[in-house]
């Protein structure tokens, strides 16, 4: 685009923004290569959008505009966010994603009136302690950053992150090179004579089965580097699956070992395998096959790895003869040192606390305890909250704040804790009496626990969603010791309402975490492992897991279907949400006049009605009768009144928008809300629609 084009172009966008009150001006996708000095004709501009150009450097004259409060820089070539930005004393957002940002001088942490900053994939390698000064400051978003900040800060909250900048700020600093390794695989496969082998650990004698985890720590020095490296052995019974999913954590190292036994191994193998990509975020896989010295199985390493491209490796080994494991070693220590964030800053105090700690070589300490220790390293009582978080988050040590019973204490072994519901499974009186134990119970197989911590213990069942209360009688149930069948005796409901969840891998643990969640609404002591009927008023709905077809069914019969369904989505969505959202179709069924007295109607995939009804059709076709239905009947079957959830979603947003809000921001804020209200989003409101129609007309 030759100059004066340009210049008109520029010219026009400023007298439309003149014309309409001189408040909002849009120059983005120009071409521009600097920000033109002609802003300076809108004196009083509060929203700029200098977005998609090839901008290179914020000139000084820009931070003249003084009532600015929205400002986009996104997609340019900025280099360095400068000081003189701290004279823009009302901005409340900046966007800088998608430039190549390397500096940030510290006037950006001295804008009070701050709330969003965005500096997505950029080249920064480090943050500003100052931006820990900003009170208002509710979003900090850094990824595609090559960060030594800790992982875990990063992704934690933003108060987590102002206080580590601030303690990096105030003390002396130390490089962390820690990273995880977990070894998974099934019962009997080795894992612990991997453990040993790796540690360098006599094979002299045989090691028991793993009860639920072990954790143990491996010192490498490569090139004169300490690098700790955590090995996670977990138990591979398939009783232990749902509690491990807890601790398999992203930015880790996995080792997947098996053996070469029988053909149902392949079962198993590819439950790891689906697991492990679904909850570690695609992080380095390294599959070994051992026993290597007995029996060795060929697989489709070429077919496996285009499935699974987070596979780093294959290896044969025999751990017990330490065959092959110098070089299995080698590859774990390449993709350790390849880890996003192996290279940490923390603050020496942290590092002293946690050494301190691990020192005592007690299992868990009180709350008051904890302080009194990192009181002594200098910090108060807001920090060394926020450490305990960290730790947390980091698996260092367990500490769930928020819940009244867990905040007085902290688990300083992980292991020694989790241990606890391991020996609960096992016992032979809760496995016969298919999951039903009682205080009394717990008294027997805790034994070698502290009796006032039992507490504390069983309410860390409750948090990891692997027991629940039958009615306040001090008896419980475990779901996953539950018997098999359903009971002789079971209502099932007409099928007036069916849903389905069609899963691609199906995690172990959903029936019996969905179990757990609604088990206030069980009707007459209907459960079993793979299903339960709950009841509200006089609705009723089965829910019933089948494993191997992979999917979940929900059939409903009674007058608040459409309520009762919205409480069963939440708490499976909530599930999910968890599980780093597996693969799922959602189905409901056509209510054409072939399907809607049929005991096997046509089930639309829901994402395909959502689909059709974003692009304005009002009807879809059934592939059983080819008849076309009406979506919003279809829909309204699920969803109740839609078009009054619609209504009610809609007022929401009006509430909560403001002038600046852009879709990101506004569907943030909604998110929020509707977490407190699931119950008002149904299956069938297009949020994003109602977004862009609320943002349209406040423009």
């Amino acid at each position: 685009m030759d100059d004066n084009k340009l210049e008109r172009l520029i010219d026009t966008r400023l007298q439309n923004c003149l014309s309409g009150g001189g408040i909002r001006l849009d120059l983005s996708k120009l071409g521009l290569r600097e920000v033109p000095n002609s802003v300076l004709r809108v004196p009083d501009l509060e929203v700029l959008n200098l977005s998609t150009n090839y901008i290179e450097e914020l000139p000084d004259f820009l931070f003249d505009l003084k009532n600015l409060k929205v400002v986009s820089l996104q997609n340019n070539r900025i280099k360095t966010i400068p000081f003189g930005i701290r004279r823009l004393r009302n901005l409340v957002r900046i966007d800088f994603n998608d430039n190549d940002i390397r500096t940030i001088e510290d006037g950006l942490g001295d804008i009070d009136s701050l709330s969003t900053i965005y500096l997505g994939r950029n080249a920064l390698t480090s943050l500003p302690p100052s931006l820990a000064n900003l009170n208002n400051l509710k979003v900090l978003s850094v990824v595609g950053n090559n960060l030594n900040i800790p992982f875990e800060i990063l992704n934690g909250s933003i108060d987590g992150l102002k206080n580590y900048l601030h303690a990096i700020d105030e003390g002396e600093k130390y490089t962390l090179c820690e990273a995880k390794l977990l070894i998974v695989g099934e019962g009997n496969v080795g894992k612990t004579e991997l453990c040993r082998s790796v540690l360098g650990v006599s094979h002299d004698d045989k090691p028991p089965s793993t009860e639920g985890i072990s954790i143990l720590r491996w010192t490498v020095t490569p090139e004169d580097q300490e690098y700790v490296v955590n090995l996670w052995d977990f138990g591979g019974q398939e009783i232990y699956h749902s509690t491990h999913q807890y601790f398999l954590t992203k930015k880790s190292v996995y080792v997947l070992l098996w053996t070469a036994r029988t053909d149902d191994d392949f079962l198993n193998f590819d439950y790891w395998l689906n697991i492990v990509n679904l909850l570690s975020d695609s992080s380095p896989l390294i599959v070994v096959q051992n026993k290597c010295d007995e029996r060795t199985k060929e697989i489709d390493t070429s077919r496996i790895t285009k499935q699974f491209d987070n596979i780093v490796g294959f290896f044969n080994i025999s751990a017990l003869n330490d065959s092959g494991v110098d070089e299995l070693k080698k590859q774990i220590v390449k993709q350790v040192e390849k880890l996003d964030h192996f290279n940490q800053i923390v603050p020496v105090a942290w590092v002293l606390i946690r050494e301190h700690l691990e020192n005592t070589n007690k299992a868990y300490m009180s709350y008051s305890e904890y302080f009194e220790v990192c009181a002594s390293f200098g910090l108060n009582k807001r920090k060394a909250e926020w450490l305990s978080e960290y730790f947390h988050v980091l698996g260092v040590f367990l500490h769930f704040s928020e819940n009244l019973i867990l905040s007085e204490i902290v688990f300083l072994k992980p292991e020694w804790a989790t241990a606890s519901a391991y020996i609960l499974f096992d016992d032979k009186e809760v496995i016969d009496g298919g999951g039903f134990f009682t205080n009394r119970t717990l008294k027997r197989v805790w034994k070698d626990y502290p009796v006032e911590k039992h507490p504390a213990l069983l309410e860390l069942l409750k948090k990891f969603e692997l027991c629940f209360e039958i009615k306040n009688s001090g008896s419980y149930i475990v779901p996953t010791r539950l018997p098999a069948a359903p009971p002789r005796v079971l209502k099932k409901p007409e099928q007036e309402l069916s849903y389905k969840y069609e899963y691609q891998f199906m995690p172990a643990g959903i029936i019996e975490r969905s179990i757990i969640r609604l088990h206030r609404l069980i009707h007459n002591s209907s459960y079993w492992k793979n299903g339960v009927l709950i009841s509200k008023e006089d609705t009723y709905a089965l829910i019933e897991s089948d494993r191997f077809g992979r999917n979940i069914s929900v059939t409903l019969e009674g007058s608040s279907k459409a309520e009762l369904l919205t409480i069963i989505r939440n708490e499976i969505d909530q599930i999910h949400q968890s599980l780093n959202h597996p693969k799922v179709t959602e189905r409901i069924p056509c209510v054409c006049v072939e399907c809607i007295d049929s005991s096997a109607p046509y089930h639309f995939d829901m994402s395909i009605l959502k689909r059709a009804r974003s692009k304005r059709k009002k009807t879809i076709e059934c592939r059983k009768s080819f008849e076309s239905v009406d979506i919003r009947s279809i829909l309204g079957g699920i969803d109740g009144t839609l078009e009054s959830k619609e209504n009610d979603i809609i007022e929401m947003l009006n509430q909560l928008v403001d002038k600046f809000d852009t879709k990101e921001s506004l569907e943030q804020k909604i998110n929020s809300s509707l977490h407190l209200k699931p119950s008002i989003f149904g299956v069938g409101v297009n949020l994003n629609y109602l977004i862009e129609k609320v943002l349209k007309k406040k423009t």
